[in-house]
């Protein structure tokens, strides 16, 4: 074998350490790029509504209905069927309750017999 064909061996290694890495890491950075974009937009949007959030109106009665339930889980009960009403269902915030009491999406049903 020829000596003088191995001899820079190492830059060659060097060489596609180098590429490999780039490529394992490009997701990644296109990943950070779109969330840089995405929080950029939405500081936008936020200084545009003077740094308020803009959140949806409470029907009457939905605090007070929230509150009655999340008084009930506390105790270990379900809480009131009318808390799952539609008026109710999307003005309250579901995080705030174990999983067991939240509803069901009732789109997962669609085209079913069962009605969610």
């Amino acid at each position: 074998m020829n000596p003088a064909m191995f001899s820079d061996y190492w830059k060659m290694y060097q060489g596609w350490s180098r590429t490999l890495t780039g490529m394992a890491w490009d997701p990644w950075r296109l990943l950070a790029l779109q969330c840089a974009a995405g929080l950029g937009v939405l500081d936008t949007v936020l200084a545009a509504l003077g740094g308020k959030p803009v959140l949806p109106e409470v029907p009457p009665g939905a605090e007070s209905l929230e509150r009655a339930a999340l008084e009930r889980v506390r105790q270990g009960l379900p809480p009131s069927r009318e808390i799952y009403a539609a008026p109710h269902r999307d003005r309250i915030d579901w995080g705030r309750f174990p999983e067991w009491a939240r509803p069901i999406d009732p789109e997962l049903f669609e085209g079913s017999a069962h009605e969610g």
